[in-house]
């Protein structure tokens, strides 16, 4: 018995090293489980930041700076989200003409966890059917010095336009050529054709869109009103990250410059949408001008692209200058029967570089139909 003295403590013992190594395992094991569950959790708020930066860029696309993009030219950005659950960065690298890729890297909010996705997107241009340099319905009068022309320009001073597919079009394509008034000054190959399929809804209705979405493509939108002669290009100079002077797009009633004299604004061609009545008297634009009522333009105006008009157009350029001259192509849909009236020293000439680079350029991207969506890593 005397050498079985002190065998309760070494069993004391043992049996605490045992507890304490459950007692340890359990913690570790516990502890493990719970960075497994933040790395789980910090995983999934770096997808979801990757993931809904991507689905904000596309909602939210910044058309007047991607569309601008030369191929394999980058821009980049960083967001956080509204809820603060994690934060995004990424890029958008023009491809091609038409194909964009678009990359982001999402963070949890210790930016502890990261997600790489990617997406290769497509500019869809407004689809419209020109056909001509005006397209319409209903009466249309030429009279006086105004023009209709559907020889194919580039508007004055562009350069490395496109070649364009057709050199010339009708000067006016209609449902009811006895209706034009005028003959002389409308000139193209022919002068008009006669389109029976031209209604309310093919003057109003394109591709996916109706007239009421165009709204939503719109980069600026404006109660119908008279503008007077308030619409002109204008830049501005910032100071910060350096000395720059950039085009002043957060002014309304900046819509381009389709001339020489403001450079900076050379490439911002705007979707403006005016919902309701608009009379213009002057100065100068560019991009695509939807109008949902009639519109008016008088004196001494010179746009390049596309105007859509819902009701009547009336052009009546002022005898000075160089009068109210559009270039590009137009639509005018005369919805509530009514006329088309130009005169003075007006002049609608088409121009497929002008429509090519007002469409693209306001031009919303979307996915691919087919692989569009890839995860980096």
């Amino acid at each position: 018995m005397d050498n079985e003295r002190g065998f309760a403590l070494a069993v004391a013992i043992f049996a605490l090293v045992v507890v304490g190594a459950l007692v340890a395992g359990g913690f570790f094991i516990g502890l493990q489980e719970q960075r497994m569950g933040r790395n789980a959790i910090g995983n999934q708020q770096a997808f979801h930041a990757a993931e809904a930066g991507i689905e904000v860029e596309l909602s939210d696309w910044n058309s007047i700076t991607y569309n601008a993009l030369a191929n394999g030219e980058v821009s980049t950005f960083t967001r956080w989200l509204p809820d603060s659950s994690g934060w995004y960065r990424g890029r958008v690298r023009r491809m091609s003409k038409y194909i964009f890729f678009l990359e982001t890297e999402g963070f949890s909010r210790d930016s502890a966890s990261r997600a790489h996705l990617g997406m290769i997107t497509r500019l869809r241009p407004l689809e419209i059917a020109i056909g001509g340099a005006v397209r319409t319905q209903g009466g249309i009068v030429v009279q006086g010095n105004a023009t209709i022309t559907g020889v194919n320009v580039d508007p004055q001073g562009w350069t490395g336009c496109p070649t364009a597919p057709d050199d010339s079009l009708p000067g006016i394509v209609t449902n009811d050529t006895s209706a034009v008034k005028g003959g002389s000054n409308i000139s193209g190959d022919p002068q008009w054709v006669e389109d029976p399929t031209i209604t309310d809804s093919s003057l109003t209705n394109f591709g996916d869109y109706s007239f009421d979405d165009l709204k939503q493509l719109a980069s600026i939108v404006l109660p119908g009103q008279n503008f007077s002669n308030s619409i002109f290009p204008v830049a501005a100079i910032i100071t910060q990250p350096v000395v720059d002077t950039l085009c002043a797009t957060a002014i309304n009633t900046n819509w381009g410059e389709p001339g020489t004299t403001v450079t900076e604004c050379q490439g911002y061609f705007p979707v403006v949408f005016i919902d309701g009545d608009a009379t213009i008297n002057g100065v100068r634009g560019q991009g695509v001008l939807i109008v949902n009522g009639n519109l008016t333009i008088q004196g001494v105006f010179d746009f390049a692209g596309a105007i859509i008009v819902k009701d009547d157009l009336d052009l009546t350029g002022a005898n000075s200058g160089s009068g109210v001259r559009l270039t590009g192509a137009v639509i005018a849909g005369n919805v509530i029967a009514g006329k088309n009236s130009f005169s003075g020293n007006a002049s609608i000439s088409y121009s497929f570089c002008a429509i090519d680079r007002a469409l693209r350029a306001g031009a919303l991207s979307k996915p691919l139909r087919e692989r569009s969506w890839v995860n980096l890593y």
